[in-house]
């Protein structure tokens, strides 16, 4: 078992006041997968509460996760995997998890599952996030990415800040404060490649949506398998292949969260907001989805990447969008396996 990946004690929600989105909250599901999935043993002391139903309850959890008991039913629940900080939105009232809240508690970034060809639009939540953002249907965006991407590619591996190239005139067209991109390291001599890139754009404050707390989109682009129904770029045979793509694309995306934060203390990006927290959607579990995946398979792959992104200083909390359970699912999955 790696050391720190298992406590389960009562401590205060490290996430302020928590949402009421859900009816059934990521506790339920945890429980449900976990007991489904093999008997634990269980501390007495684990946890602790007046209400018996209660009590059972986060006992099918087992000593699984470090759960909140701050957070009560109806409400999202913080957990912890290791270093990797994790809260859920929850089942929303009807349709899908907003893009940004209304009310968020601590700065947020939003991730959106972009397109190979960089666009901002199109479909999906990419076309949600253009309207969010009240983008017209052209917009600057795919261009700032084409600039950007380049020049990440001879950096690999390491954030790089739009200060390092010409992109003001750009940022200015669309209200951002400052641009950064982290493309994953590649083995030598392999082709550049979209794939995997996280771009971060920091909005500026008379341009952030619905609260001055919704401070950034996180713009991700993940693999596509062969088979897949729709998107672009190139595609992936091997379903074990396309999953660990998925796996480095949100780990490189969480580094690219930490290592901005660290350059927060430098005079050359004073005035910056810090980035908290990360809303994950389900990247490469739609469209691009490889035939042989499930979306829970997908769900585990960006757990784990994250997982592994989590272990820098400066790594923002997690909060899961809503895609039918998948990633409480995918979370009991991952603790489970590495038990």
């Amino acid at each position: 078992m790696l050391p720190g990946l298992v406590r389960s004690v009562r401590m205060p929600c490290p996430f302020g006041r928590p949402r009421r989105q859900s009816s059934r909250t990521s506790r339920h599901y945890l429980a449900l997968a976990t007991a489904a999935a093999a008997p634990l043993t269980l501390s007495s002391l684990a946890f602790s509460g007046q209400n018996p139903a209660a009590k059972r309850q986060r006992a099918r959890c087992g000593p699984i996760l470090q759960c909140c008991a701050a957070c009560e039913e109806g409400q999202a629940t913080p957990e912890s995997l290791g270093h990797l900080r994790i809260n859920f939105c929850g089942r929303p009232a009807k349709g899908y998890t907003p893009i940004f809240y209304d009310d968020p508690t601590v700065n947020t970034a939003s991730v959106n599952a972009g397109d190979y060809n960089l666009y901002v639009g199109g479909g999906a939540i990419n076309l949600a996030f253009a309207k969010e953002l009240d983008l017209p249907r052209t917009n600057k965006y795919q261009d700032l990415h084409k600039v950007l991407l380049s020049a990440a590619h001879r950096t690999p591996g390491q954030l790089l800040s739009s200060s390092e190239v010409q992109t003001d005139n750009l940022q200015a067209e669309l209200g951002l404060l400052a641009s950064f991109v982290r493309v994953p390291a590649r083995p030598a001599h392999s082709e550049p490649d979209a794939v995997g890139a996280a771009f971060l754009h920091i909005f500026g404050p008379q341009l952030r949506p619905r609260s001055v707390k919704n401070v950034a989109m996180l713009y991700v682009v993940g693999p596509k398998g062969t088979g897949a129904s729709g998107g672009h770029g190139p595609t992936m045979d091997s379903n074990a292949a396309f999953l660990q793509k998925v796996e480095e694309m949100a780990a490189n995306a969480l580094l690219a969260v930490a290592e901005y934060n660290a350059l927060l203390g430098k005079d050359t990006h004073a005035g910056l907001p810090r980035v908290e927290e990360v809303q994950f959607c389900l990247v490469s579990g739609g469209v691009y989805m490889h035939p042989e995946s499930s979306k829970v398979d997908v769900a585990a792959a960006i757990v784990r990447g994250l997982w592994h992104g989590a272990e820098v200083a400066e790594a923002p909390a997690v909060r899961f969008a809503y895609d039918s359970s998948s990633f409480e699912d995918a979370v009991a999955r991952v603790a489970r396996q590495s038990l």
